[in-house]
């Protein structure tokens, strides 16, 4: 059985694939973005993208936290704030 797609993780894959003209995939969950080729700019687009798709904010401490580097941390994040 395969496990079912979290669609903020299908988000972010498309996003970044977008953002960093590179393929990303679901198996790089857990690398960290900038060892990948994020770079600052990419990542502030992406913050951008995400805070308008999904109707949150970010505020300073979530900008800094290692949730923020990887798939999997940001997607949780995201989904928690989606919450509040």
């Amino acid at each position: 059985m395969t496990p079912a797609k979290n669609p903020v993780q299908e988000y972010l894959i498309q996003k970044l694939t977008v953002i960093m003209a590179t393929p990303i995939s679901s198996q790089m969950a857990d690398k960290n973005l900038f060892v990948i080729g994020m770079d600052s700019y990419g990542f502030m687009e992406l913050v951008t993208e995400v805070e308008s798709e999904f109707s949150i904010t970010f505020d300073e401490q979530d900008l800094v936290s290692i949730h923020m580097q990887t798939i999997s941390g940001l997607t949780q994040l995201i989904e928690k704030k989606k919450l509040q």
